[in-house]
């Protein structure tokens, strides 16, 4: 399976235009397995470029913005519900949290906040298993 078909295969019909292309791009970039990024904009909005969640969460990666307005500015992103902007939002977060190296930890917090309950801790475990099972899918075509 490529990378192309795996994104179509999770995402389905909310895949928008690039949307492969752009998690390869941001990942790279940001030092993020692909398959991390794949799968928290699948956990966090089934891949759905106009989500928006209960406290006011936007896009793919659900950023709220008050809390990660700072964020948003260095970045100098002016649409949430831009895919590729909303992806360099969540990933760069992903990257400060230190998602290559403690993913559980890094998911955790980006899920629950610095001292996350128990709850993220699951949503991290959930990630990380769909996040392997995806590198299953992309490594058995190659062998």
């Amino acid at each position: 399976m490529t990378w192309t078909e795996l994104v179509v295969s999770v995402c389905g019909t909310f895949m928008s235009p690039n949307l492969d292309d752009h998690i390869l791009d941001v990942a790279e970039y940001n030092n993020i397995d692909k398959e991390i990024v794949l799968s928290v904009v699948y956990q966090e909005s089934r891949c759905n470029t106009n989500a928006i969640g209960a406290v006011g969460e936007l896009g793919m990666m659900q950023i709220f913005p008050r809390w990660h307005m700072d964020r948003i500015q260095r970045l100098e992103v002016e649409n949430l519900l831009d895919p590729y902007s909303n992806l360099i939002v969540g990933v760069d977060l992903l990257a400060e949290l230190g998602a290559d190296k403690n993913p559980y930890k890094a998911l955790a917090m980006y899920n629950g906040g610095y001292t996350p309950p128990e709850s993220s801790k699951k949503y991290a475990s959930n990630v990380v298993y769909r996040a392997n099972q995806y590198k299953n899918k992309l490594n058995s075509d190659s062998i």
